[in-house]
């Protein structure tokens, strides 16, 4: 079982849209060694989400993580496991955006003041509104790039 696409992926008080399963298959060793702690997905289902990468080529040892941590760290074919946390609610969403928005470091505010940000985040009224305000305010590179 997996989550219906796109999903909103808070991960590190980092955020991401992920459009499909198929944009999963390839991660850094790093994010493999890393796991899945404070990772979670909301998709427009209203189920929330956890998950995590696996690889076989991957091996966590000393080693590996240091190389990782440093000056390789090679991108690998991974396979993500869900696991259906719980349903969630709108509010619930946008508070931990905006808990993001209040951690970040002008990644998510490169293009919008972060008060104008939350405002229009918390003004939406569904998953899909929300998602339209975050390509529009945040990722607006990535996704005009992707419609050329």
């Amino acid at each position: 079982m997996k989550p219906q696409f796109p999903i909103i992926s808070i991960y590190n008080k980092g955020l991401d849209i992920i459009p499909s399963d198929t944009d999963l298959t390839k991660a850094t060793v790093l994010a493999v060694l890393n796991g899945s702690a404070n990772t979670h997905a909301f998709d427009g289902n209203g189920q929330k989400w956890t998950y995590e990468f696996t690889s076989d080529k991957v091996n966590d040892k000393f080693l590996t993580r240091f190389l990782a941590n440093t000056f390789y760290n090679p991108i690998v074919d991974i396979k993500t496991n869900w696991t259906l946390m719980d349903k969630y609610t709108l509010e619930e969403l946008k508070k931990e955006i905006s808990e993001c928005i209040d951690d970040d470091d002008d990644i998510l505010t490169q293009f919008i003041e972060s008060d104008d940000l939350k405002k229009e985040i918390f003004e939406s009224k569904s998953f899909e509104s929300i998602i339209q305000q975050l390509k529009k305010h945040v990722f607006q590179e990535l996704w005009n790039n992707e419609t050329q």
